[in-house]
């Protein structure tokens, strides 16, 4: 016993004494890093710090949501970067969410046609380069007819080499509110359908809710005459409505049919997963196979498809850096462009890297909070 003791101590201690060395070692080649580069910087002249951030930029960003003019000092470019980053992002996420789970249901149906189909398209994008992807649709939006040959579809929608035009609805602040508010409700009345401590009429509250604001929105907004604004050619270009840039089209194109092949076998995989035990349960209960899917099967396959959809979901917001081999107005090509027109390497990669790390550590905060709230008692411990 004693001997035994004494060994463990000494297996304590070289454990600990390796430890140490290890960050020791760290600590040494950091500190080395640091004081080469600083040597580096001295001898080319480059001041390190954050003061060019209020310095102007002279150089203009072509896509931005918010106002942005070459005035515009390097924080504000960087601030356009990342808001048009965030953008694209959620977008694409969300469009492949919906696609991707819609290819995923579709590649369970017993239609051999239909198998067929959608696992050609799994296949086919996932094994295409996103970079090509992006480049692909690129070329085909560049190469679409000159405005004046523009494809009309009802004369709403027109499609041109110089992007796809969409029509706009102006409305005010207030009616900005109540959407969003709508929005949110309706977000909260689907939240509470997979959640059992909400009870039915709790559910058929928040819908209603979010039915009266979206009716109240559409009072204000789309009744009044002239609040939609339609495209249409004027001149040698097209006028009014919303312009979809041919960079953030296939940009947008590419990452949602490249994430919805990788969410459609998440989908297709967690669905599968579900024992078949679970399905008889319910078929002996008589639920129909549409009361089956949504109370029993879909509850039970969100435990296995929602993790690895989050990192699906950091991987799509990291994949917007694609763009900047089409041009678009990312953070990593203000980032790039801050680069070559300050100087500043260093200082600039790490307000890339910090901005990505909160994109990335929210978005995964906020999915460990929906795996936890869709945790159903006892059901793990029974596996």
């Amino acid at each position: 016993m004693i001997k035994a003791s004494k060994g463990s101590t000494r297996d304590r201690r070289r454990a600990l004494l390796l430890q140490i060395a290890f960050v020791g070692a760290l600590i040494f080649l950091a500190g080395s890093v640091i004081l080469e580069t600083q040597r580096t910087l001295e001898r080319t002249g480059i001041t390190g710090g954050f003061a060019f951030l209020q310095v102007s930029t002279g150089w203009d960003i072509l896509f931005s949501l918010v106002p942005y003019s070459t005035a515009a000092p390097y924080w504000w470019a960087f601030v356009v970067g990342l808001i048009n980053t965030v953008f694209i992002g959620l977008i694409c996420i969300a469009l492949s969410t919906i696609l991707g789970t819609g290819i995923g249901l579709l590649r369970l149906t017993p239609y051999p046609v239909v198998q067929s189909i959608t696992r050609l398209y799994v296949e086919i994008f996932r094994g295409v380069p996103l970079i090509l992807q992006a480049i692909f649709w690129y070329a085909v939006a560049t190469h679409l007819p000159r405005p004046k040959q523009a494809i009309n579809f009802g004369d709403a929608v027109l499609l041109s080499g110089r992007g796809i035009y969409i029509p706009s609805v102006q409305f005010d602040l207030i009616s900005g509110v109540v959407l969003v508010a709508g929005l949110v409700v309706l977000v909260m009345a689907i939240y509470c359908l997979f959640v059992r401590a909400h009870t039915r009429a709790i559910r058929l509250v928040l819908v209603a809710i979010a039915a009266a604001l979206f009716l109240t929105w559409y009072d204000r907004t789309i009744t009044p005459i002239g609040t939609i604004d339609l495209p249409a050619l004027k001149g040698f270009n097209i006028r009014g409505g919303w312009r979809i840039t041919p960079e953030f089209g296939a940009l947008a194109l590419a990452l949602t049919l490249y994430g919805g092949a990788y969410i459609a076998e998440i989908v297709r995989n967690g669905l599968i997963t579900v024992p078949r035990s679970q399905m008889d349960a319910a078929r002996a209960l008589a639920l129909s196979p549409w009361a089956t899917f949504w109370t029993v099967r879909l509850p039970l396959a969100l435990r296995t498809i929602v993790p690895p959809l989050g990192n699906q979901y950091v991987f799509l917001m990291k994949a917007t850096t694609v763009g900047v081999v089409i041009g678009f107005n990312d953070l990593f090509m203000v980032t790039t462009t801050a680069i070559v027109q300050s100087g500043q390497t260093i200082e600039v990669f790490a307000l890339m890297i910090l901005c990505f790390l909160c994109i990335n550590y929210t978005i995964i905060t906020i999915m460990g909070t929906i795996n936890k709230a869709l945790k159903i008692e006892g059901y793990e411990d029974d596996q």
